[in-house]
């Protein structure tokens, strides 16, 4: 008699703690924003970003991992230095190819000032 044992991954993904993206202020829609950090013992397969119950979606993370600005519904300060806040924390869990969740974890995003032009306005 032979007995077989199928080894489970039973091993949840990994993701890097305190990570930090930037852009710039004024940035184009779909501009790519950095790439969550993650490890699994199998391979990771993607990754769950944390719904955002207090406001539209400002962020997409695709299955590698990196993360997008999406504009197309997000509140106007989102994109602006001047309009604070500058600095939001979001939260991303990863999975792999046997279900197995990561717990979620935080990471930062800060918006960079650009020097803007001044506006001049003359009469005429």
């Amino acid at each position: 008699m032979i007995i077989k044992i199928n080894d489970l991954d039973e091993i949840p993904p990994l993701i890097s703690g305190n990570q930090k993206f930037t852009y710039q202020e004024n940035s184009l829609n779909g501009i790519k924003i950095g790439k969550i950090i993650a490890e699994d013992n199998i391979g990771v397969k993607g990754f769950n970003l944390k719904s955002n119950a207090n406001e539209n979606e400002y962020l997409t993370v695709d299955n590698s991992g990196n993360i997008y600005l999406d504009l197309t519904s997000a509140p106007n300060y989102i994109n602006d230095f001047e309009t604070y806040p500058n600095q939001f924390t979001r939260e991303v869990s990863a999975y792999d190819e046997a279900g197995n969740n990561s717990e979620y974890v935080q990471f930062t995003i800060e918006v960079i000032d650009v020097d803007e032009p001044d506006i001049i306005v003359t009469e005429e």
